[in-house]
């Protein structure tokens, strides 16, 4: 699961903090198969909006996250 401390997960994105989303189940649902293709949306991609914490704490948090996906 990408979640790990500060990475929150969210489907609007407002605010500081960094959020994660996963594309295919937010707009998934609202687009064909056809469109999804076109736009790149994978069934993996996850797209990170980053805020405004310190970038060491950003990379420890998604390095964490990644690790604990594979």
């Amino acid at each position: 699961m990408l979640l790990e401390k500060g990475v929150t997960p969210n489907r609007k994105i407002i605010g500081y903090e960094t959020l994660a989303c996963h594309p295919i189940t937010t707009r998934g649902c609202q687009l064909s198969p056809e469109e999804l293709a076109k736009a790149g949306v994978t069934e993996d991609l996850v797209r990170l909006s980053i805020g405004i914490e310190h970038i060491d704490d950003l990379m420890e948090d998604v390095d964490q996250a990644l690790s604990a996906a594979k």
